[in-house]
């Protein structure tokens, strides 16, 4: 019998959906995981099934204000790296932690990419300072794990210039044996001659809340918003006191999935805006593009970005252009009719399966760590 690969994931912190995925599926393969977190008060969530332990409080604040927290981290993870054969690091942050602490170990080190962050794109002084040192610690890691393709394409052989570098494509997908079996798109009962638009997850583009709070009132409520989740920027309680836009405050994962989506017709979908500039929005690809997908709800992307493509080619939702400005994205949104809702829905019921469920992948990912033990 193979021995169990034991892995240190170090998480920026506990709760987040994608980080909990990655430490239970990589369980489930056979994998025994022991998490260290910090601690933050951010979207709700259950804390990991496995060997859990705190690097304490860490508020969301300049990278400056978190050396002292991340200083006293390093001594914590060293103690529990030693009984690890990998570090697992979410997020540059806890690569640089990893590798501090892990310093004449000879642990192997991964590092999962989900977002390119704005200090690492642009020709400032930060931005160069953060690349040279994304690039030096990339040099020193066993394995890079990106949620989309366009990262590697785009940011870490492009912009980076980094290239022979161990990498594997693990996209934020969802696993069947998460949900119970859902009917699809078909159940959704309306309570009026109206098309309710669902707004998911960390709401944080103002761009995409004005263009939704106008279509809402300019169609007089034959549009209607549905919110659920968390936003820093955006009081939901204040504005959202339209009688056509409503929040249902934030959501577990996957618990509330089926109900969350279930009262939508449509999904927003687009990422926060940016404007033209180059960068995340264009190469990331959302969760709420897999949710949707699996839930058969037609989705409302922005246009070229990585899910546009795929809505463009399987024909299951609509293209929009926020630089069009909000006035041409509601007009354009209220040309959309029951028939192009129903075509879109009727192309998600044939939509490949493997675009939004995950098919074997975390097996692969644990063989080429498992290879990465033995180079």
């Amino acid at each position: 019998m193979e021995q169990a690969l034991k892995i240190l994931f170090l998480l920026q912190t506990a709760e987040h959906v994608r980080f909990r995925k990655r430490v239970a599926l990589l369980m489930a393969g056979g994998a025994e995981a022991e998490v260290l977190a910090f601690e933050r008060k951010s979207y709700p969530g259950r804390m990991p099934q496995c060997a859990y332990g705190s690097l304490g409080s860490l508020e969301h604040q300049s990278y400056l204000k978190r050396v002292g927290p991340f200083l006293r981290a390093v001594r914590v993870i060293r103690a529990r790296a030693k009984d690890n054969q990998v570090i697992y690091a979410f997020g540059l942050d806890m690569l640089l932690l990893g590798w501090l602490a892990s310093a004449g170990l000879r642990k192997k080190l991964v590092y999962e990419v989900g977002d390119i962050r704005e200090v690492l794109i642009g020709s400032g002084v930060k931005n160069r300072l953060f690349r040279l040192l994304e690039r030096f610690l990339i040099k020193r890691t066993d394995l890079l794990v990106v949620t989309s393709g366009a990262y590697l394409d785009h940011y870490f052989y492009k912009v980076q210039g980094l290239s022979g570098i161990n990498s594997f494509v693990l996209e934020n997908k969802l696993d069947r044996q998460w949900f119970p079996v859902y009917p699809g798109g078909e159940d959704r009962q309306r309570a009026g001659d109206y098309l309710t638009i669902g707004y998911y997850g960390v709401l944080r583009c103002k761009s995409s809340w004005e263009i939704l709070k106008a279509l809402a009132e300019e169609s007089e409520g034959a549009y209607r918003v549905y919110l659920r989740g968390i936003s820093r920027e955006i009081d939901l309680d204040q504005e959202s006191s339209s009688a056509y836009i409503e929040y249902g405050g934030p959501y577990l994962v996957p618990d509330d999935l089926p109900e969350v989506y279930g009262r939508a017709d449509l999904v927003w979908a687009c990422y926060p805006y940016q404007g033209q500039k180059a960068g995340n929005w264009q190469w990331a690809k959302t969760v709420r593009f897999y949710e949707a997908c699996y839930f058969q709800k037609p989705l409302i992307v922005q246009a070229g970005t990585e899910d546009s493509r795929v809505v463009e080619k399987y024909q299951i939702g609509l293209v929009i252009n926020m630089n069009a400005g909000i006035k041409a994205v509601v007009e354009e949104l209220q040309e959309v009719t029951r028939d192009d809702l129903d075509r879109w829905s009727g192309n998600l019921r044939q939509l490949p399966e493997e675009i939004y469920l995950y098919n074997g992948e975390h097996k692969e990912l644990l063989e080429l760590i498992r290879q990465s033990l033995v180079d």
